[in-house]
């Protein structure tokens, strides 16, 4: 079969078909025989439908005639429409043999994921398999569904290698993070708690416009700003997360700093409570 190259209006075809159905059905008009015939040939020539032999043949001013007719036009309607991505996935079209076979689509439709995207292209099925089952193309389509396997575990491969460079990679760029901050020394300066906690006010009230903290504040407060004052003033903490953006990195340097911060002030919150008590007992 010689295919047209122009593809015909695919709603024009389905109006002109279901209008014969629907009258035929309800009675309410009479059937267009020759203009439902001219539809079904066109529909036939396309391979939107199969007739062993062509429409053509169909003897429409006959009653058997008409019943086939009738039931081509069911074919029609019952048409599966399919998108590019499903021709590619499950008939091994790729956008070479569209565009060299000229597949047009049969039905453009408004994008629906996408407002402003572009129009969905549908095939119908029975078009495309006709199309398909010709020597040339079948020949084709049958070479890119064989070398799908393969090509699918070179990518398969290619991803695992990938995957594995990329740990290994990780895994090296952490080593040596880590030798990094192992030859880190966090000098803490030791102050008595009283001396840290006017300090640690002193900065928080700079800091903090509007607000002003006091020995007289909740003891966890305390203890808080206390710990802010000593990692972000007293060490290079907050240079190094500059350089940092990974988070496991970050909080590695973190864990450094508060056992830094620990081992110069022990039970820091219970020094802090006990240094609070003392001063506001002695206000009294």
């Amino acid at each position: 079969m010689k295919r047209q190259s122009k593809r015909p209006d695919y709603e024009a075809l389905r109006y002109t078909i279901n209008r014969a159905r629907y009258a035929k059905r309800t009675g309410h008009c009479k059937v267009q025989w020759a203009e439902l015939k001219q539809a079904l040939v066109t529909a036939w020539e396309f391979g939107y439908i199969r007739y062993p032999g062509g429409v053509k043949s169909v003897r429409g001013n006959t009653k058997a005639g008409r019943t086939i007719l009738l039931e081509l036009a069911a074919q029609f309607k019952d048409a599966k429409l399919v998108v590019k991505t499903t021709l590619k996935k499950e008939y091994g079209w790729t956008d070479r043999l569209i565009a060299k076979y000229q597949l047009e689509p049969d039905l453009l439709v408004e994008n629906p994921h996408y407002r402003r995207g572009a129009a969905m292209h549908l095939y119908a099925l029975n078009r495309v398999k006709r199309i398909a089952s010709e020597n040339e193309v079948a020949a084709e389509l049958a070479n890119v569904l064989a070398q799908r396997p393969a090509r699918k575990q070179a990518a398969q491969q290619a991803a695992r290698t990938r995957s594995i460079a990329e740990q290994e990679r990780q895994e090296a760029a952490h080593q040596s993070f880590h030798m990094f901050l192992d030859g880190l020394a966090f000098i803490v300066p030791t102050w008595s708690v009283e001396a840290l906690l006017k300090q640690a006010l002193s900065r928080y009230n700079t800091f903090n416009y509007g607000l002003s903290a006091s020995i007289s504040d909740d003891a966890d407060f305390l203890y808080q700003i206390a710990r802010t004052y000593l990692y972000y003033d007293c060490t290079n903490y907050e240079a190094l997360l500059q350089l940092y953006d990974s988070d496991r990195q970050r909080a590695d340097i973190r864990a450094k700093v508060e056992e830094a911060v620990e081992a110069a002030y022990p039970n820091l919150l219970e020094r802090v409570q006990m240094v609070k008590a003392r001063l506001e007992g002695n206000r009294l």
